[in-house]
């Protein structure tokens, strides 16, 4: 899998694990909260709403060895809490 996450088209973070929930039927991307607080353009963006775009693709290999990749891409407005405010 490759995942990235990118605040108004800046490239803000690549995903470090990709898992699915069977619950929701989804995958979920995780991130590194601490590097994306630490960031310097996402702390310039500190109490806005900016465009969250996380895209990538996955690759799973089934049971019998035939390969299935997924590519996808997600766009919604975030806010962007200032350090601090949870």
């Amino acid at each position: 899998y490759q995942v990235s996450l990118r605040f108004n088209d800046i490239s803000v973070a690549e995903a470090f694990d990709l898992r699915y929930c069977y619950i929701d039927d989804n995958f979920l991307a995780s991130f590194d909260r601490v590097a994306l607080q630490a960031n310097p353009d996402v702390m310039a963006m500190a109490n806005t709403t900016v465009t969250a775009t996380v895209e990538g693709w996955f690759e799973a290999v089934s049971a019998d060895g035939s390969r299935y990749r997924q590519e996808f891409s997600c766009v919604d407005a975030v806010e962007i809490a200032a350090p601090g405010n949870r």
